[in-house]
């Protein structure tokens, strides 16, 4: 694969961490990727994301990591990509989300239809409520609209 080829793929120049070999230069840059940008496939794979928060966690920026997962989960440009990204990158890390994290995440719901209006929304948002209610002693639902269990 040349540069040339991963340069035109956002998948690919996502998964391709070696060549900014800063991790949090990589996922700034990663984050700014939108259908707008200049690839010719803006779509990034699941299995690129893992492996770039895997990296993350490897480098030691645990919080750097779970943030990622967070808002490439809340750039959900699909319902099929929201499930996907909700039940790979958000449902296995529920447990380990610090209250900051999972205040992130019914924000990245919150303001994402694609996310908010998909069929597995409220069973979904149903499991985060449960993590908050275990872990925040008083979280205002009613600031998050969009957020319904």
């Amino acid at each position: 694969m040349t540069t040339n080829t991963i340069k035109s793929d956002a998948d690919f120049d996502t998964f391709a961490i070696f060549l900014t070999r800063d991790i949090e230069k990589h996922i700034e840059k990663v984050l700014e990727i939108n259908w707008e940008s200049d690839y010719e496939n803006t779509y990034i794979t699941t299995q690129s994301i893992i492996e770039v928060f895997k990296y993350a966690i490897n480098e030691s920026k645990r919080d750097l990591a779970f943030d990622f997962l967070i808002k490439m989960f809340g750039k959900s440009g699909q319902y099929n990509i929201a499930d996907s990204r909700f039940e790979n990158l958000i449902q296995p890390y529920l447990k380990d989300f610090s209250k900051k994290e999972l205040k992130l995440v019914v924000k990245e719901i919150n303001s994402n239809s694609q996310i908010y209006d998909r069929r597995k929304a409220r069973q979904a948002n149903y499991l985060i409520k449960q993590r908050i209610d275990e872990v925040i002693d008083t979280f205002d639902f009613t600031r998050y609209g969009n957020f319904k269990y």
